[in-house]
């Protein structure tokens, strides 16, 4: 790994929300031929600046997907911005607001840790991986590259804090 790029990637690591040094990341790539993680940095920002229910929103999020295998998932699980989830199925006393961009990193490059609620999030590369850890009670957040469809971590996964009565008698609204 080039110098330039590990002193960028330190300093996205450091403060992953800082969006200048995204950008520079994003030139840098691109004049070093890295055409393909450029734009994948400038997508998330641009998906950042967005709301869900913009027509660019769904735009940008396919751009991330069809961009994700060209950029490989170790590099991805370091820039990422993506959402921590949990299920929408159960009522929730805590629902996660936060984004792995914004977690602390550990040990493990595909594990990080919330300063929020001090629990560990796995970055995910596939849905069925997502479903295990969540099903253990794990948080997660899911890489770019994964195809996702309406309730496919509906089920028995659970992420985020239930509600007291639901971890006490399994009720559900």
């Amino acid at each position: 790994m080039h110098d330039t790029e590990r002193t960028l990637l330190d300093a996205l690591r450091d403060n992953p929300s800082d969006t200048a040094t995204r950008e520079v990341y994003a030139d840098w790539l691109e004049g070093q031929g890295h055409a393909a993680r450029a734009e994948f940095l400038r997508v998330q920002l641009a998906l950042q600046a967005a709301t869900a229910a913009d027509a660019e929103f769904q735009l940008a999020l396919e751009r991330l997907r069809a961009l994700a295998p060209a950029v490989g998932v170790g590099w991805r699980a370091r820039v990422a911005t993506t959402f921590v989830e949990r299920c929408s199925g159960v009522r929730m006393e805590l629902v996660c607001p936060m984004r792995w961009d914004r977690l602390e990193p550990t040990a493990q490059e595909a594990v990080r840790s919330c300063g929020a609620c001090k629990q560990q999030v796995t970055y995910c590369t596939t849905i069925e991986q997502a479903r295990t850890i969540a099903t253990a009670g794990g948080c997660i957040a899911i890489d770019a590259g994964v195809r996702r469809h309406r309730g496919d971590l509906y089920g028995p996964a659970v992420l985020g804090r239930p509600s007291p009565e639901i971890a006490r008698y399994g009720k559900r609204d």
